[in-house]
């Protein structure tokens, strides 16, 4: 560390003379921003070396679609309740987001093909 005597422990304790990566409050600092990116990035490559994973795919997308069946249900069950309360703005816009999945519930399968294709090569 240093050659400073030990009969000064304020000194010592100082956040000056701690390890930078044992030092949370510098480490967090704006300025270091891009090497906690840079970690962020390394992390998962270490371990992914470490494992045997040689390549990755990476897919951007959404993980709220629905099966087909389970967003027909969904529909249902919320004109149901609009029915209840036709003027109600809540139940209007759960209608309006069922039938918003239900639209792209036929996506669903698509994904599941997909993930199957790449995850069988």
């Amino acid at each position: 560390m240093t050659n400073l005597p030990q009969s000064d422990p304020p000194l010592l304790s100082s956040p000056a003379y701690k390890r930078a990566d044992s030092d949370l409050d510098f480490l967090q600092r704006d300025d270091l921003r891009a090497v906690r990116l840079q970690l962020e990035w390394f992390k998962p490559e270490l371990i992914q070396q470490d494992e045997g994973i040689e390549s990755t795919i990476v897919v951007f997308g959404s993980a709220r679609l629905l099966e087909p069946a389970a967003a027909k249900a969904k529909l249902l069950i919320a004109e149901e309740e609009l029915a209840t309360s036709p003027h109600d703005p809540e139940k209007k816009r759960a209608v309006a987001i069922a039938k918003n999945q239900k639209a792209y519930s036929p996506y669903y399968q698509e994904a599941r093909e997909f993930g199957r294709l790449v995850s069988s090569s």
